[in-house]
């Protein structure tokens, strides 16, 4: 649908993508009358007014010039922020302007110009896409001319002048080769190459005889360019491709006469728009592999046949189509916008012509429809992306690279720094070392035991760790022990032997299991015995003391039992003992 609209009659031509908001400009056409048949020259920049809902745009620059054009450029790549903008103009010039100078409304805002060094009127002209100051001129008498602008008392001949005597309708410089550009003349298409300074191919189709007035270069393939008649009788388009030159790869066939301009979407290499003089605007998928199926949309028609147009370099979107009823329109190709009125039109010519009878209603075209593709546009794809994945990595990808890149991404350092220390502790391996470093860094005492303990795994002798770490050190528990500890009462072996020999024919097993005392160990030290001591030393592994304390404490049975546990020697030692005290 229509999303703006201006009553101009000029050529297009839209800001580059770096420009922003996007501007359009309108130069006054040449060869093209208004209904107030006014022959001045204007040259008219404006904002799209995006963010209103009407179909107006906002006036951002106006200026009067001393001829019409013919053909309008804004190129992106001077030196100057929002660009230049290329005129071929209808007398015999070239005229270069410095946008941002014409919105500021300076007075120096022509760059240079190209007056009386053309033979004739300017019908065509390309930028290079690559080097800002070169432009291609297409002119009548088969004159064919590249300028440096910053050098026009040198131009540039491509090479030997065909002699076909007739207007070069078409010049368009190569995407991707910036030496290579075509131009066409009398239904002849010419690649010419600047380094070699000669032609080095024409391409005509001797089988259907279609003469190429427009010439557009396939944006994704250097070497594929697109051919279009505005012959009514050849009214179709055909896909060349410089390696295969013999015959066309593909014709499109749609419309009921001649192609008057066509765009090749930079964006998407499977959008192209051809405007007719049958009043249709098409939208083609010229890489479509079944036949019947190159159309992928049309634009509303509105009677009337559209002259020039250009694609949106900022918005792909955006197309700006110039019809010959003085009104230059911008079409969404999303299917968003307004229907236009055509009655101010009307009034117009109503105006213009008095006297005449006029209908009483104005005549209105078909109900405009939306625009609407068969597949969505390639800028709707994601042109990168990325992810994070584990260990703080970011993968990421855009489209101008094949390659995946995977980036280390550092938020807290000190977390980095941490798992730097963890990951050489686990190589090496040093747990203990870590450990121990990692409590001494600890802030809170129950992290602090926390990582003491850990450490204790990967000591020596773990059991002792644990038991220091729980307040039994050995050191200290034989120090509390050892004064304790009083040498053992000697006595007679013979008096032993006798008491063992009595106590097997006098004391009954029942009788000595009744004599035994039932004791409990406790951990904590109390004054009446040495219980805890003996809970102590058992807990730090001291056999010796605890059988020394249990002597101590007259309870035999458990040093015994803990001697058996402690070797032989203790164990006879204290079995002697236990005799001695029980006989």
């Amino acid at each position: 649908m229509k999303v703006k609209e201006v009553s101009e009659t000029a050529n297009v031509a839209w800001s580059p993508s770096d420009v922003y908001p996007a501007y359009l400009a309108c130069g006054t056409s040449a060869q093209q009358l208004d209904a107030s048949f006014n022959t001045s020259s204007t040259l008219r920049i404006y904002d799209l007014n995006i963010g209103q809902t009407n179909l107006d745009m906002k006036l951002a620059a106006s200026v009067e010039l001393p001829a019409r054009f013919h053909a309008l450029k804004w190129s992106g790549l001077g030196g100057e922020r929002t660009g230049l903008i290329y005129g071929g103009c209808e007398n015999k010039a070239m005229y270069v302007y410095d946008a941002s100078k014409l919105m500021n409304k300076a007075p120096d805002y022509q760059v240079c110009t190209t007056e009386g060094l053309h033979s004739g009127p300017v019908l065509t002209l390309s930028c290079n896409y690559m080097k800002a100051n070169f432009v291609a001129c297409g002119s009548s008498d088969s004159e064919v001319t590249v300028w440096d602008i910053t050098n026009l008392s040198a131009p540039i001949i491509p090479g030997k002048k065909l002699s076909l005597g007739a207007n070069v309708s078409c010049v368009e410089f190569n995407r991707q080769v910036e030496h290579i550009f075509a131009s066409t003349c009398a239904g002849h298409c010419v690649v010419w190459d600047l380094r070699k300074q000669t032609s080095i191919m024409t391409i005509s189709d001797t089988v259907s005889r279609m003469k190429a007035s427009s010439i557009i270069w396939n944006p994704s393939v250097a070497t594929q360019l697109l051919l279009a008649s505005d012959d009514d009788t050849t009214p179709w388009a055909q896909v060349w491709d410089l390696r295969y030159a013999t015959s066309s790869l593909k014709t499109l066939e749609g419309h009921q006469r001649g192609i008057v301009k066509t765009a090749w979407c930079v964006h998407d290499g499977n959008l192209l728009i051809t405007a007719a003089k049958d009043n249709k605007i098409c939208v083609w998928n010229p890489n479509a592999t079944e036949r019947g199926l190159e159309i992928v949309g049309e634009f509303p028609s509105y009677n009337q046949w559209c002259f020039d147009m250009d694609w949106g370099q900022r918005d792909p979107s955006l197309v700006a189509v110039s019809s010959v009823d003085g009104c230059v329109s911008i079409y969404s190709l999303l299917g968003s916008g307004q229907p236009p009125t055509q009655s101010d039109k009307f009034s117009q010519i109503a105006d213009s012509f008095p006297g005449m009878e006029m209908p009483a209603v104005a005549p209105q075209g078909a109900t405009p429809q939306p625009i609407r593709l068969r597949n969505p546009p390639k800028w709707f794809a994601r042109t990168a992306g990325a992810s994070f994945a584990f260990g703080g990595r970011l993968l990421s990808w855009n489209n101008q690279s094949k390659s995946v890149e995977i980036a280390q991404v550092v938020t807290e350092q000190a977390l980095v720094e941490r798992s730097i220390q963890l990951e050489a502790a686990l190589s090496q391996p040093h747990f203990a070392p870590f450990c121990q470093a990692k409590a001494e860094a600890a802030f809170q005492p129950s992290d602090q035991i926390l990582w003491q303990y850990i450490g204790a795994n990967f000591d020596s002798s773990p059991r002792n760790k644990y038991m220091e770490l729980l307040g039994y050190s050995p050191t200290q528990v034989s120090t509390k022990i050892h004064p304790l500890i009083s040498e053992t009462e000697g006595f007679n072996a013979e008096f032993l032997a006798d008491k063992m020999a009595d106590l097997a024919t006098n004391v009954s097993e029942t009788e000595a299991e009744a004599s035994l005392p039932i004791i409990q160990l406790e951990v904590e030290e109390k004054e009446e015995n040495n219980h805890g001591l003996i809970t102590q030393a058992l807990l730090v592994g001291d056999l010796e003391s605890a059988v020394e304390l249990c002597i101590k404490d007259r309870i035999h049975p458990h040093a015994l039992i803990l001697a058996a546990q402690a070797g032989p020697e203790l164990f006879a030692k204290v079995y002697i003992i236990y005799w001695y005290y029980f006989s």
